[in-house]
């Protein structure tokens, strides 16, 4: 059967040897990486402060959480924005799919701007919440922070962090939910949102992302805080880096469940009409309207299950990869 026959056409549909090929080093190599991680220590050789270090191990730990699980972002946006395709398929059977119909690497469309928004992201991310957390616990130690300012060192770390490296978050969500790959590259896309809709096009779908993004990012370092100071190990033990990521990863489930229908108002706002069969929306309240109205509530939750695996992956490895490279870059 030749490859290039569309999924639905085929009962067994079979990818390449060369796209799993691909596929598993891609994995290999992160996995690489991540045991490279427990048996390097760099920090007989140079000293970082203690704001570079958390901008360091947060940006490499955005990078690594991002890149680990884009296949599950892109199936999230393709079903918040209801591409035919996929529906009514399973997440790994849609991952398959576009794996069988756009090749291996359409899998990962879209990571590149990802990491690159995702690096300053994360590390301004960590950078903010540790510096204002300090500043609000004038008289004690921010790790003994009380409960009500890690949520607000949280929050605004998210508001900031997000606000700085914004505008290409739009660019990111158009690509992941181009299904067929029309939308062309980032620089194409670039080019047609300004044309299209000028620099605000670049800031579709802020208002919705500061109100799912700074509550998320508030809850979930608060409550990996939290978690951490309860069940964290020393950086000497065996289980340091997997109690962090399960931690992560915790925390992270738990508050995707409280934001989840704000974060998909906000990627149909990001998309608004430039990927092939999307929806155009004129704002936030229009966009709620109109969802509601064809979908009902349910059409809030689109995205949910392969969202809980992505955020169960992401955050567990954002916090473990962010740990681990804090205490290498200690002096």
């Amino acid at each position: 059967m030749d490859n290039t026959t569309r999924f639905g056409e085929s009962k067994l549909p079979v990818l390449s040897l060369e796209s799993l090929a691909s596929f598993a080093c891609i994995w290999h190599n992160f996995l690489h990486l991540v045991q490279t991680m427990n048996t390097t220590n760099i920090s007989d050789t140079q000293s970082f402060s203690e704001d570079s270090r958390n901008l360091i191990s947060g940006g490499i730990s955005g990078i690594c959480s991002m890149t680990a699980t884009h296949p599950f972002e892109r199936v999230k946006v393709m079903r918040i924005l209801a591409i035919q395709e996929i529906a009514g398929k399973n997440l790994f059977t849609s991952i398959y799919t576009i794996a069988k119909m756009h090749g291996i690497r359409s899998v990962f469309r879209g990571n590149a701007v990802s990491c690159l928004r995702e690096f300053p992201g994360a590390g301004l991310m960590f950078y903010f919440y540790e510096k204002f957390k300090t500043i609000l616990t004038t008289n004690k130690n921010p790790d003994d922070a009380d409960l009500q300012y890690r949520v607000l060192s949280g929050a605004i770390a998210g508001f900031l962090s997000s606000t700085i490296t914004y505008c290409l978050d739009p660019v990111k969500t158009i690509m992941a939910g181009d299904f067929e790959g029309k939308a062309g590259n980032i620089r194409t896309i670039l080019k047609n949102t300004y044309i299209k809709d000028g620099f605000r096009g670049f800031y579709h779908g802020y208002t919705a992302t500061m109100c799912s993004v700074t509550p998320y990012i508030a809850l979930n370092m608060a409550c990996f805080d939290v978690l951490k100071s309860k069940f964290g190990r020393s950086p000497d033990s065996l289980y340091f880096s997997f109690v962090n990521m399960i931690c992560g990863s915790v925390s992270g489930v738990i508050c995707c469940c409280i934001i989840f229908p704000i974060e998909s108002t906000r990627r149909r706002l990001q998309v608004n009409g430039q990927a092939p069969l999307s929806k155009r929306y004129n704002g936030l309240s229009h966009c709620v309207q109109k969802v509601y109205k064809r979908y009902g509530m349910a059409g809030f939750y689109y995205g949910l299950v392969p969202t809980y695996y992505k955020i169960f992956i992401s955050a567990g490895v954002m916090f473990m990869v962010n740990e681990k490279i804090k205490q290498m870059l200690k002096t």
